[in-house]
């Protein structure tokens, strides 16, 4: 099941490219396998006086702490044998976006990933 909160924030910051939603696919993918296609996905639009963005978590197995520096190197997938296009190329993308992807703590079992950026980017967008 997947649960989107806040969708005029997430609109505003999901549509402002194509690549952004190919990063946001990726995510929700390996959520999916994470969940064997059978758990919760939640995709939350977030903002703040300084920044905004999107978190997607899942109530999968979470990602093992020694695992949690290699998930960014190329060619590295802890579920899938490596068939997107990976957190390192997720990571690049949003770069050039002057946006960012990091792994936060779970608020419960699971893994939640967050696509930030600075607020002062939404400007015109949305």
């Amino acid at each position: 099941a997947y649960e989107i909160t806040r969708c005029l924030e997430f609109r505003r910051v999901l549509f402002r490219s194509p690549s952004l939603r190919i990063v946001l696919g990726e995510l929700l993918r390996n959520a999916a396998a994470a969940t064997k296609h059978r758990g919760r996905i939640e995709i939350t639009a977030w903002s703040t006086d300084t920044d905004h963005g999107i978190d997607v978590s899942d109530d999968g197995p979470g990602i093992e702490r020694e695992r949690r520096e290699e998930i960014w190197m190329p060619f590295q997938h802890a579920l899938h044998g490596g068939v997107g296009i990976g957190l390192a190329m997720c990571r690049k993308i949003l770069a050039a976006h002057q946006g960012e992807l990091l792994l936060m703590p779970a608020t419960r079992r699971g893994a939640r990933f967050r696509i930030r950026f600075a607020r002062s980017l939404a400007a015109g967008h949305g």
